[in-house]
């Protein structure tokens, strides 16, 4: 036999198709279950030793198949690249060592010998980890920033914060002592602080508030409502000053209510201002036909939908004669020539 051709040796199978392999497996473990309860003879317990391997000898019997596959193939084996069932029956082997591993149920020279392989690493895959590592680092030589929830950055992101909450303890795996050197080792790296994070809780607060009150908040409201006030006035003076990031930007804007400058609030007064000098002067409201008739109807089809803000709604019902529903006036002057008619 081969040395070079060791790694594709392997024990009978009682699953195997073959009926003479799955014969021989159960052959087999009859042999050593009759070993352990010492009623096998001396005799042939010798014979059974000059398998290659058995029980105990077994996992240094794998061991040296991926020592021997290593030195010819100059890396370790990968089922996914392979389409060799041998070669994945190694991988499955090596991944358990390194379950094994963790769990703390791996012995000191098992342990020992695994880490004598050249590129060995008890982490599952180190190198993607490395590689996520050098975008991280590229990204902030580039822009002088940590990634945020940016489109283009996304899975950037998301790694990026799985190492913080690998530190606290969270999420599903934890960082080695390289890698959390490796991370603290980066340019203005912090653990606790995420801003971008508390960035986020604020802005869900921000959507269940308008989502409730149908509007921004203001300063003069509750204790609650006036912090909100405030961070909405930071994140306006952010945006006009060119230093909020895009990402927050476009967040902000999906909210229906949002206003950067306040014009959507100055434009509605102003009309408002108009709508009230025109009742003042003519005694009625403008037609439908006219711009100031239709922003009437507007107001009227907003709050049929249940999206007018309330301190809007209060003003327009400070109107003289200020209804919701309006009938049309063709409607009204036909009801006049019937009562006349009558």
């Amino acid at each position: 036999m081969k040395s070079e051709n060791i790694y594709y040796l392997k024990y009978p199978s009682t699953v195997s198709k073959s009926c003479s392999e799955s014969f021989l497996a159960r052959w087999m473990r009859t042999q050593l279950q009759m070993k352990k309860t010492g009623r096998l003879s001396s005799e042939r317990i010798s014979q059974m030793n000059t398998f290659p391997a058995l029980e105990q000898d077994k996992w240094y019997f794998n061991f040296l198949r991926v020592r021997i596959f290593l030195n010819d193939k100059k890396r370790f084996p990968v089922p996914e690249n392979s389409g060799d069932p041998k070669e994945e029956s190694l991988s499955i082997w090596l991944k358990d060592q390194k379950k094994r591993y963790i769990k703390d149920e791996l012995d000191k020279e098992k342990t020992y010998l695994l880490e004598s392989l050249s590129g060995w690493t008890w982490c599952f895959y180190e190198d993607k980890w490395w590689k996520r590592y050098e975008e991280l680092k590229n990204f902030y030589i580039k822009n002088g920033f940590y990634p945020s929830l940016s489109k283009a950055n996304n899975r950037l992101v998301w790694w990026f914060k799985a190492q913080k909450r690998a530190k606290r303890g969270k999420g599903n795996y934890r960082l080695t002592l390289k890698r959390e050197k490796a991370l603290a080792a980066l340019p203005k790296w912090e653990w606790e602080r995420d801003f971008d994070g508390k960035w986020v809780e604020k802005l869900s607060e921000l959507k269940k508030f308008v989502r409730l009150n149908k509007k921004l908040p203001s300063s003069i409201g509750s204790k609650k409502e006036k912090a909100l006030a405030y961070w909405t006035q930071d994140q306006k003076k952010l945006y006009a000053s060119g230093n909020l990031e895009k990402w927050k930007a476009n967040f902000l804007l999906k909210i229906k209510t949002w206003d950067w400058d306040g014009t959507r609030n100055l434009l509605w007064n102003k009309t408002y201002y108009l709508l009230s000098r025109f009742l003042s002067r003519h005694k009625d409201y403008p037609s439908g036909k006219t711009s100031l008739g239709a922003w009437v109807i507007t107001q009227r089809k907003i709050n049929k939908k249940g999206k007018l803000d309330s301190s809007r709604k209060i003003l327009l019902m400070q109107l003289p004669k200020w209804e919701w529903q309006l009938v049309s006036r063709n409607l009204v002057d036909k009801n006049k020539k019937g009562c006349i008619l009558q």
